[in-house]
Order: structure tokens, then C-alpha cells, then sequence
């Protein structure tokens, strides 16, 4: 019962950090104007994800953060922004 009780321990632990790892929303990627996003959008990957993220979407289309038009500017495109 201990090996069980141990095995099943690790396994959580494993999955709760995996998850973390896939799953996380937080800020990854900041342009120069300092505005964080929680997508590159020059990353293929984070292309897919964005979008398919309707709530990243919603945030950008009502944000009102004046440093987004600035990383544009400079040819950075972010995605998600994380007031």
C-alpha cells in the first residue's frame, strides 16, 4: 500500500507540472514598449494557439494599451495582452 500511496504521489506531482507546462496563460512574450503578451505571434505555434484562444483575442480587441501600437510599429506582434 505504501508503493501505491507513493507511486500515485508522483504521478500528480508529474501531472500538476506538465499541465503547468502546457497549459500556461501567463505572460511569455514582452515587446519593447514593455506591453506583455501571452503569445509571440511571429512563433508558429503560438499562432495555433492564439488562435484558437477566443478570450486573447477578446482581450486585444479591447484593449486599450497605446504600447501595442507601438511594437507594431517596430514589427512586433504579440498576442493576448496581459494588463
Amino acid at each position: 500500500m505504501k508503493t501505491f500511496c507513493i507511486i500515485v504521489a508522483v504521478c500528480l506531482c508529474a501531472t500538476s507540472a506538465l499541465a503547468q507546462v502546457a497549459f500556461n496563460n501567463g505572460p511569455n512574450y514582452q515587446g519593447s514598449s514593455g506591453t506583455h503578451y501571452q503569445y509571440d505571434l511571429s512563433n508558429p505555434s503560438d499562432q495555433l494557439r492564439y488562435s484558437t484562444d477566443i478570450g486573447a483575442q477578446r482581450n486585444d480587441s479591447l484593449s486599450l494599451n497605446p504600447g501595442v501600437s507601438l511594437d507594431r510599429g517596430l514589427g512586433q506582434n504579440g498576442g493576448g495582452i496581459s494588463d
